[in-house]
């Protein structure tokens, strides 16, 4: 029996020998007897199946087992029974919550503690979550341990004391308090638990040792049934431990290593920058002297190999003290002698692998594609860079699908899956090009069915919060289950902000968190509410004596009876199921059967989501592993022989669950079978692709920093073997970057567009770049990098530069092509013209079937074809059921004041409101925020106007607030009561001497007028008059009529030619005022009197009885410092009257012409510009009115109170901007506004 280390530098010759090995073994044996294959991952034993079946035409009775498992089945077979991570924290977990006063473990305990009650509670939802994530980093450090420091584990099981002082003084260092704290907690838990015979783990199950432990116990002898010969693969990192346990082994098997090594030799003599550093400090340096007396060159060794391969040398180095000290160890060497390298990285490799960083004068070699480095402005860019880069791979006529290039040749490398999942799910989904297949998650991360069923749990420990139970109701598991869809859900969200729902199921769960038991704000008050609303009319006075008072009725018009009903019943169900269960406390056979119903009645696994039946049955697994079986114990078995409480609460079973969701595999497609493999970068499985992608490698993200916890006592002194995190990603980038054949790309994010912050390359990049400029590229040659622009449609992208050593960046999508070319083009006609003409001209240098031609000639059509002046594209119009198309004054007053937020409204739903973040809220009002204020108030001097009384205004104040208060969306108690003492001082600061409504008061002032729409009951007939019909408007390609609809507050009829529309602000005025010192004020009508004159110009196109006038005037009320006051402005014809003006307004309006910047409050505090529109010949013959605006608008951002506030929506668009028409598109639509308005 012997041991054969297998070495090369490349993992296809590891793969091609373990074929020829196999293949030797199986002459003449059983043709169905299993070959053991030994892998450290699931993704390394795939890809060796394919390897294998093509290197002898099939793959078949292998049997792939992970490094812990293979060594327990060639040390006791299938029947040995192995205390793994998994059962080591049951087992800590039980010791930790049975409580101990023993004082080595109060670090422990205290660490644990409540940070309500401070002291160590097993009930406490806090505790108990501790000590499940405390039990995992233990076990995980444990088995460290056994691996690496075998001989301190001896010492804590022998009781011989602690280990670290006699460590230290072996090089003059004394352990810490600290340190000794926490060995002394870490040796009395794991010495109650692994004690022989005596410990936890032997009095619950006999023979349940951990791997070390059953290593010991080996008589080696050969086991029957077990494989006479073993093939270990790819482990390119192992501890002392497994190297002395295969020494052991090799004298019953044959056994052989298949090493992974950069080197083409032995290079455990190799030493890190640290290490030169710390040596030159303890000697001085020696240096050899030629016969004429030059400095000779001392071997220059590799530095790439220096900084990144401490890993790998630490496994080199037990390795080549395994062949010293064995004498059936046999060392075979595959690699020959190298060719001379054609490309950068070719060069790089060679260089790695013959530890020299000398390439002669004439081997040196100009910078091209096998080795780039680009940075991108964002993830997004990032992903979308990679996408775009992976069709051009494999469209590239020299090296791409032509030149045998497949998609499962090529990989994504991912550091940070967690981060970036979503953006790739986002550009490889939604571009639909690139197949691709997704490994290394969880179903903790990806499954629907995982995150519903910890939605449950959530719910039941927590304080029944909207953004809690609608992540529930939106799960697509629940909504099956429930027989809903996504519309009707979000129906729900909406019908729950409405009615002020925030937390709590009632009120007497309010109370049971130490809250005042009210109903306010609680499901329960809405759901009451609600079903009131569909027996009692909720426009309807509740008097205050009335039983329901505390819960006035609501029917909100969007939603049926049967969606309210569906909605008041799942929430119910939801809360019988879940209400007691945060405060419950049950064994193990309960839990199971709860969560088992949980499962049943609320989570479904719809049709289109098949992937999560296994999840599901993973779960139902883990129940039953929670019981635990006669050969694996379970929770509740450690828990009874701890002396723990069988019982125990939630917290700690979501735990459990949670740790059983992380175990499923979870990704998408079949590895290296479905198109592009992207995986994390993780150890151990350096595949060998053509072309890779390593992204994310910007600076602080790659190679991460060492972990420093007290709770690792490995960290107090090293040792041979112990590898950091950040030295495993050094030498896992080495391992790529030697498996790579073809080419290597290496993207970072360079720019943080959110904070506007540059960021550079990480330092493993750098240390690359500055070896490829030293030792590879030509004398002085910069390594160049590629800089992606922000905009997938730049020119830059569309058409790149040829350049030989970078095809970043390209563009493959179709639309952003299209993009690109047509925003070349720009909006002179030379300029079409001659883009046009470069178009035309490619197109005639490639073939018509080629994917660039069809958008090319798309483009080309767009670029000559004749577009007809006033009109755009064929936009959607929504129709009524009578065929015409609603619109209501508002809308048009809106696209007056701000067109861009107007157009992107009404044709892309876009709108400047917080629905998109009802989901979010969770804690009930405290306040108003700065429309609810501005409402209340305006309503209270709205009273004052039409009644004149200043007492029936606060009182009106008084009842809006406390009918908030009931319906759930006001502040309350302390609360509410500082909100109501402001509000009344606002409103007395608002009434000065003057009453500026007396005069219309004393007239026939109408409190509500409207036209079109549905008329409130108690709305009088001479108030409501039938929508005003606009025939024949061209939106679009089609001819549509348009009916208008609108309301005004407070309208006067002529009287004397004259109608007046009283308009009530709590704003103040900031147009400009146009008079010159001394004269009377010539003030520009505010945006309140849009809506005014709108109306009545509508109104007047309708035959009506009631008189108009032949004049308008507009009074709005503003509020000043201290008081109101009222500004006039009349309206004249015809400037406002004719059919044109309207018309014109809702042909921009609907077809969607008016997407620009021209913000109505900018434009009318400009007194030249108004000046202009009023007298146009007075204008300036040569201004810029465009860039005069922008440059207004721009001031006006940057200013301390600016006048004009864009949504954000519209604030994220740089595309918009002020058109180069802006001043005819003023004057046709502004003009009758400011030549027609003149104050009075």
């Amino acid at each position: 029996m012997a041991i054969q280390l297998i070495f090369s530098s490349s993992v296809g010759r590891l793969g091609r020998a373990l074929a020829d090995n196999l293949a030797r073994e199986r002459r003449g044996s059983d043709p169905f007897s299993e070959s053991l294959v030994v892998v450290p991952n699931p993704n390394l034993a795939k890809w060796l199946t394919f390897e294998l079946a093509e290197s002898h035409g099939i793959a078949a009775n292998l049997s792939f087992r992970y490094l812990e498992d293979g060594l327990r089945l060639l040390l006791g077979g299938d029947g040995a029974r192995v205390l793994d991570r998994d059962g080591l924290r049951q087992l800590i977990v039980a010791v930790l919550l049975a409580g101990s006063d023993e004082p080595a473990l109060q670090p422990f305990l205290g660490y644990c503690a409540s940070s309500v009650s401070g002291r160590f509670d097993p009930e406490d939802r806090e505790c108990a979550r501790r000590v499940w994530q405390l039990g995992g980093r233990l076990a995980a450090y444990f088995s460290e341990y056994e691996f690496h420091r075998r001989e301190m584990v001896d010492a804590w099981l022998s009781g011989a004391g602690l280990y670290l002082p006699e460590a230290l003084a072996a090089v003059g260092r004394e352990p810490s308090p600290t340190q000794l704290a926490m060995e002394s907690a870490q040796c009395s838990l794991y010495a109650r638990i692994c004690r022989p015979n005596t410990g936890l783990a032997a009095r619950i199950q006999e023979g349940w040792l951990s791997l070390p432990a059953l290593a010991e116990q080996w008589p080696g002898l050969e086991r029957p049934g077990v494989q006479r010969s073993a093939h270990l693969f790819g482990l390119s990192q192992l501890s002392r431990f497994h190297c002395l346990l295969l020494h052991r082994l090799a004298t019953v098997y044959d056994l052989y290593v298949y090493h992974f090594n950069v080197c083409t030799e032995f290079w455990e003599d190799m030493t890190t920058p640290a290490e030169d550093r710390w040596h030159a400090v303890r000697s001085a340096q020696t240096v050899e002297w030629g016969e004429e007396g030059e400095e000779l060159k001392l071997l220059i060794e590799n530095p790439l190999l220096k900084a990144w391969g401490k890993a790998g040398r630490e496994t080199v180095k037990l390795l080549a003290d395994l062949e010293e000290s064995a004498h059936a160890v046999v060392p075979i060497w595959l690699d020959s002698l190298p060719e001379r390298p054609v490309s950068v990285l070719a060069a790089v490799q060679d260089l790695v692998s013959r530890r020299s960083s000398c390439l002669d004068e004439g081997e040196r070699l100009p910078q091209d594609r096998s080795l780039q480095i680009a940075g991108c402005p964002g993830m997004l860019r990032e992903i979308e860079t990679v996408h775009d880069s992976v069709v051009s791979n494999l469209l590239d006529p020299e090296t791409g699908y032509s030149a045998g290039l497949r998609l499962t040749d090529i990989a994504i490398l991912v550091p940070d899956m967690l981060t970036y999942k979503p953006v790739i799910g986002h550009v490889f989904d939604g571009r639909g090009t690139v197949p691709y297949n997704l490994v290394d998650s969880s179903a903790a991360e990806d499954s629907v069915y995982g995150r519903g069923l910890l939605g449950l749990l959530d719910l039941a420990v927590g304080d029944f919060s909207r953004k809690q139970v609608f992540e529930l109701l939106f799960n697509p598991c629940f909504m099956a289950a429930a027989g809903v869809d996504r519309d009707e859900v979000s129906a729900w969200l909406e019908l729950a902000e409405q009615l002020g729902i925030f937390h709590d199921l009632d009120a007497e769960q309010r109370g049971e968190r130490g809250l005042a038991a009210d109903w306010r704000f609680t499901w329960e008050q809405a759901l009451r509410r609600l079903r009131l609303g569909m027996v009692l009319d909720p426009a309807e006075q509740m008097p205050e004596d009335s039983p329901f008072a505390e819960f006035p009725p609501a029917a909100p018009a969007f939603l049926s009876d049967d969606i309210a009903g569906r909605f008041s019943l799942t929430v119910r169900r939801l809360g019988t199921a879940l209400r007691r269960l945060g405060t419950q406390r049950a064994n193990g056979e309960e839990w199971c059967a709860t969560v088992h119903g949980l499962m049943e009645s609320f989570l479904a696994i719809p049709e289109d989501l098949p992937g999560e039946q296994q999840v599901r049955k993973a779960l139902v697994q883990a129940l039953d592993s929670l019981i635990g079986s006669e050969r694996q114990p379970g929770l509740v078995e450690c828990l009874r022989a701890a002396g723990a409480a069988e019982r125990f609460g939630l917290s700690l079973l979501r735990e459990f669950l949670l740790e059983a969701l992380g175990a499923v595999p979870s990704g998408r497609g079949r590895y290296l079978v479905g198109g592009v493999t992207i995986a994390s970068f993780l150890p151990m499985r350096p595949i060998p692709f053509k072309v890779v992608y390593i992204i994310g490698l910007q600076e602080g993200s790659f190679p991460g920093t060492p972990e420093r916890t007290t709770l690792d006592l490995r960290l107090a002194r090293r040792r041979l073997g112990d590898v950091s995190r950040t030295d495993a990603n050094r030498y896992l980038f080495l391992e790529n970057l030697m498996a790579v054949r073809q080419r290597l790309y290496l993207t970072y994010v360079n720019r943080d567009l959110a904070k506007d912050e540059e960021f550079f390359p990480c330092s493993v990049v750098n240390q690359l770049l500055a070896f490829a400029e030293d030792f590879v590229l030509p004398e002085d040659a910069e390594f160049q990098m590629a800089k992606v622009p922000l905009q997938v449609s730049d020119w830059q992208c569309v058409r790149p530069t040829e350049r030989a050593w970078t095809d970043l960046p390209t563009t493959w999508s179709m639309a952003m092509r299209a993009v690109g070319i047509l925003t070349q083009a720009g909006p002179a006609p030379e300029q079409r013209q001659a883009l046009a003409e470069k178009v035309r001209e490619r197109l005639a240098t490639m073939s018509a079937e080629a994917p660039e031609a069809t958008v090319l000639a798309r483009c080309l059509e767009a670029l000559v074809a004749e577009r007809p002046d006033g009109a755009g594209g064929n936009v959607a119009t929504t129709l009524d059921s009578r065929g015409v198309v609603p619109v209501r004054i508002e809308e048009l007053a809106r696209f007056l004041r701000d067109p861009a937020a107007a157009t992107l409204g009404r044709h892309l739903g876009i709108h400047d409101d917080a629905a998109s973040e009802a989901l979010l809220v969770e804690d009930e009002p405290v306040g108003f925020d700065r429309l609810a204020r501005y409402s209340l108030v305006r309503e209270a001097v709205a009273e004052f106007a039409a009644t004149g009384s200043r007492e029936q205004a606060a009182t009106c104040l008084q009842q809006r607030l406390a009918a908030a208060q009931r319906e759930s969306t006001a502040p309350t108690a302390i609360f509410g009561e500082l909100q109501s003492e402001a509000l009344l001082a606002c409103l007395d600061d608002r009434f000065g001497d003057d009453d500026p409504f007396a005069a219309l008061r004393a007239q026939s002032l109408l409190r509500e007028v409207v036209f079109g729409g549905s008329a409130r009951g108690d709305l009088p007939p001479a108030a409501h008059f039938p929508e005003v019909m606009v025939p024949d408007l061209l939106v679009g390609d089609r001819r549509v009529a348009v009916a208008l609809s609108g309301r005004v507050e407070f309208l006067q009829f002529a009287v004397d030619g004259v109608a007046t529309v009283l308009v009530v602000t709590d704003s103040q005025y900031k147009a400009a005022n146009l008079a010159a010192r001394g004269e009377p004020a010539d003030r520009v009508p505010g945006h309140e009197a849009l809506v005014p004159l709108l109306f009545w110009s509508a109104l007047r196109m309708t035959e009506t009885e009631r008189p108009l006038g032949e004049s308008l005037d507009v009074m709005v009320v503003y509020r000043k410092k201290q008081g109101l006051e009222a500004l006039t402005w009349r309206f004249e014809q015809p400037e406002t009257t004719g059919h044109a003006w309207l018309r014109g307004l809702l042909s921009s309006y609907l077809n969607g012409t008016g997407c620009e910047q021209l913000p109505y409050a900018v434009l009318a505090a400009d007194r030249d510009l108004v000046r202009a529109v009023r007298d146009p010949e007075s204008a300036p013959d040569k201004m810029d009115w465009s860039e005069r605006i922008r440059t207004r608008i721009e001031s006006d951002a940057e200013g301390f109170s600016p006048v004009y506030r864009p949504p954000e929506f519209l604030a994220a668009l740089d595309s918009l901007g002020v058109p180069e028409d802006a001043w005819e598109r003023i004057v046709e639509r502004l003009g009758p506004v400011w030549r027609g308005g003149r104050s009075q």
